[in-house]
């Protein structure tokens, strides 16, 4: 079919023959390679997809993912396509499969491709904890330099191209972007009076009024590469490294701010922009674009339009004034002109034979000289090494085998002679340019027939060699392998230099600095009144100032002024509330001494518990986050008046596929789709309430498990309790005995407690203050039991051997036997009695 410009093409499905994919064209493959196998995989409406697998003339195992449209406006959208994946691929690789370019078939010219690495995936969603902090960081890393809003290429959202003018306002992008999607939406589904006056309200009073205020003040918001279609039939897991790949992006540079239901985790690693409160009502603006080309793409089915109007009806009428409601009257409106969105060539050439992936230099690549692109193909620049690996230092001694005879570092690049040499390469290079011989043997040497690169299990061993990180003197203490130090340079290290983010500055700052804005302005410091830059004040408090120490109130120990809040989280006389507040435990004290008490808090014995608690619940957080987001394809896919969405342009299959729908419709077990979509539905159901009984069981029985817990403690509080209050009344005793024997006059010639059988009764007559000599059990036995006897029962029943109480000495150990009023206490106790 030829190319067509028919606008018919907008109400029908681009038609691919099925046997484009049956066969590879030489304009796809790597020179000397051999394709193994080509398959479908995954699903598309707009387009056919397919798995290629390949052997490259080294002998591994490379495969691909192609996509392949038809016509003019398949061309467009492959344009289209690699341009948004290799500008996500150049700032987050770790998240976006590697594009190797897109062309057309030598021999269907009329039939074009897009090629990128394939990733085979899992049917789950990337998990809530660990995607928004992905997406957060590729907004932090994707900050444009040139300061401008949209996208310079045509990029497409389904079958319908997406408009991002680049201008210096977002608010004109957004506005731009956004009155395209009413036209489209509009062309669909024709006139509509109720939306177009909303749609007068949308553009002249909200927009103003909640965009406006993010591009003045100090806090005014940067363009930050985004995805610009995420959402859960766009992202997926990859089965190899168990990390989030998102694909089919329309990306522009805008305002970053993420809704749905991964907000509340996003919100964790990147706050929302100012002013806050307006967070939502942002949020619900944003999803009318995304609603509206919803809209757009399927005639017929006014659901989405529905939503775009009670989402307008809900901000116009909340906004009815526009940007006239906020109280700073500076705020006024960017009139920077836009500049056109067009096919930005910077490097035009005819389409090269593919390289294999991972390829890190591709100077190598061969131009065919057939005519095999309508438009130019633009090759990933290659990146020379960040740093010189010869100059790391390493953690560990390295064995000498892996040492180079010539440089004495470790090697790079190992190369073996014939005669079981190994050296760097380019050492052997330079070497056999003075000399052409084995530098060790000194035998002639032919590089180019002599020589080949090293084991594998010798580059490993190299790559696993640990190093310190190049910028250590800067503060950075991380150690890693060898083969992750450049990347760790070039795009983790937080002390790494990269260029100011301010378009019209040259010089370099900190990575951890470059959210921060331009910081070479002057400064005052505030301790000492020199002027100094901004970039370089940290230092100057930290070693220059002459006002920089300050001495600690508590411990008295010197820190530096600016870095207060770090001593104060570090102080050992700092007052912190203990680590079982959360369990009910309300004592603060210094944090030297909390340790102690941490070890005898009463509540320690359910901390573990209540972690467990806290841990279930955020696991079935989770599992409900992710129902929810199941329930959300289920419905989406139920509807039958809606085509099945767009597949992974890295090979993951289709929403349907995903819950185990059989790609082709004849080998369906089922009757029809509804059927198949409704016991789905019931098996979902099903699980989740077994699940949520599963979780109520859980959660009962640990509940249980703490109440068990508590009461046992209560109980042993109870009964100390009880043994102390004995023990008083014993001590009180036997302290009151010992100040009425002291006040006795006289003594026996032999001593005992109580005197001679012959004298007691005249030390009594004598002395009336000295009471009788308690009779064995006695008054003894008788606060032993709680007083509850009389004296004559005490008498009788501590006659017996169970409940004797040794007559006390003066200036020893008391021996007490005997049980308590409940009954519990059944052993001997023993009371210090020496002298007072």
């Amino acid at each position: 079919m030829a190319p067509s410009t028919d606008p018919s093409i907008w109400n029908q499905e681009i038609a691919v023959p099925e046997n484009v994919i049956s066969y590879v064209d030489e304009a796809v493959k790597a020179t000397g390679s051999q394709v193994l196998s080509i398959e479908p995989s995954g699903s598309s409406y707009w387009a056919r997809t397919a798995k290629i697998d390949t052997i490259s003339p080294d002998g591994d195992n490379v495969s691909y993912f192609i996509k392949v449209h038809q016509g003019q406006t398949g061309h467009n959208l492959v344009f289209g396509e690699y341009h948004a994946m290799k500008t996500l691929w150049d700032v987050m690789p770790e998240m976006v499969a590697r594009p190797y370019g897109y062309g057309s078939y030598e021999k269907m010219e009329d039939v074009h491709f897009f090629l990128c690495s394939f990733h085979e995936l899992t049917d789950d969603i990337p998990d809530v904890d660990d995607f928004p902090a992905l997406v957060a960081e590729l907004h932090k890393r994707g900050v444009s330099k040139e300061g401008k809003f949209g996208f310079p290429y045509e990029v497409y959202g389904g079958r319908l191209p997406q408009f991002f003018p680049l201008t210096d306002s977002w608010e004109q992008t957004f506005t731009a972007g956004l009155q395209r999607s009413f036209d489209n939406e509009e062309n669909t589904h024709g006139y509509d009076e109720d939306m177009a006056y909303l749609r007068k309200g949308i553009i002249e009073k909200v927009i103003p009024r909640l965009i406006r205020p993010l591009e003045h003040g100090p806090n005014k918001i940067k363009p930050r590469l985004v995805h610009g279609d995420m959402w859960d039939g766009n992202c997926s897991v990859d089965v190899n490294t168990n990390q989030p790949v998102v694909f089919d992006a329309t990306t522009l540079w805008a305002h970053n701010e993420l809704s749905g239901s991964y907000i509340t985790r996003y919100k964790q690693h990147f706050p929302p922009s100012e002013p806050a409160e307006d967070f939502d009502d942002r949020v619900l603006l944003y999803s009318l674009r995304f609603n509206l080309h919803a809209s757009s793409l399927y005639l017929g089915n006014t659901r989405f339009r529905n939503i775009v109007r009670e989402d307008m009806r809900r901000l116009v009428e909340k906004y009815p004034d526009g940007i006239s409601t906020l109280s700073d009257t500076n705020v006024q409106p960017n009139t920077a002109q836009a500049e056109p969105v067009g096919d930005k060539i910077t490097n035009t050439e005819i389409l090269p034979t593919m390289p294999p992936p991972n390829t890190p230099e591709e100077e190598g690549l061969v131009t065919t000289t057939t005519t095999l692109a309508l438009r130019p193909f633009v090759r990933p620049e290659a990146q020379p090494p960040a740093i010189d690996l010869r100059t790391l230092e390493y953690e560990d001694a390295i064995d000498e085998n892996l040492i180079c005879p010539i440089c004495r570092t470790a090697l790079i690049s190992p190369v073996i002679t014939n005669c079981d040499h190994v050296f760097c390469q380019k050492c052997l290079v330079q070497a056999h340019a003075l000399n052409p011989v084995c530098p060790v043997d000194r035998l002639p040497l032919k590089l180019a027939s002599e020589t080949r690169s090293a084991p594998k299990i010798v580059h490993n061993q190299l790559d696993n060699l640990t190093v310190r990180c190049p910028n250590r003197l800067q503060g950075c203490i991380l150690v890693v392998a060898r083969s992750l130090v450049e990347n760790h340079v070039a795009r983790y290290c937080e002390k790494t230099l990269v260029s100011c983010p301010h378009p019209a500055c040259d010089k370099t700052v900190a990575r951890k600095d470059i959210d921060k804005g331009c910081l070479h302005y002057e400064v005052k410091c505030e301790f000492c009144d020199q002027v100094k830059q901004k970039v370089d004040l940290e230092e100057h408090q930290d070693k220059e100032c002459p006002n920089r120490k300050k001495k600690c109130e508590l411990c008295n120990a010197e820190f530096v002024r600016h870095k207060q809040d770090e001593h104060k989280k570090a102080c050992p006389e700092e007052k912190i509330p203990c680590g079982f507040a959360a369990l009910g435990c309300t004592l603060q004290m210094s944090r030297k001494r909390l340790e102690e008490h941490t070890r005898k808090c009463d509540y320690r014995v359910v901390g573990p518990l209540g972690e467990q608690l806290a841990e279930l619940r955020a696991r079935v957080e989770v599992l409900n986050e992710r129902d929810r987001l199941k329930d959300r394809r289920i419905k989406f896919l139920e509807n039958r008046e809606f085509p099945l969405p767009s597949a992974s342009a890295s090979g993951t299959p289709s929403d349907v596929n995903l819950l185990g729908f059989p790609a082709n419709a004849e080998t369906a077990p089922y009757e029809s789709r509804d059927q198949y979509f409704l016991s789905l539905f019931e098996t979902m159901e099903s699980k989740v309430e077994r699940l949520s009984s599963a979780i109520s069981e859980v959660e009962g029985r640990h509940s249980m498990l703490l109440f068990n817990e508590t009461m046992q403690i209560k109980d042993q509080l109870t009964e100390i309790r009880s043994t102390l209050g004995v023990m008083g009344m014993h001590v009180r005793w036997l302290m009151n005995f010992r100040l009425q024997e002291r006040g006795r006059v006289g003594a026996a010639t032999s001593w005992s407690p109580w005197g001679s059988p012959d004298t007691q009764n005249s030390n009594a007559e004598s002395n009336p203050r000295v009471p009788n000599p308690p009779k064995r059990g006695g008054l003894f036995a008788s606060y032993m039991r709680g007083g509850g006897a009389d004296a004559a029962d005490a008498e009788k029943e501590t006659d017996t051997a169970e409940n004797s109480v040794p007559i006390p000495i003066p200036h020893g150990v008391v021996t007490v036997a005997g049980e308590t009023s409940n009954g519990i206490l059944d052993v001997e106790k023993a009371v210090d009695y020496g002298t007072t």
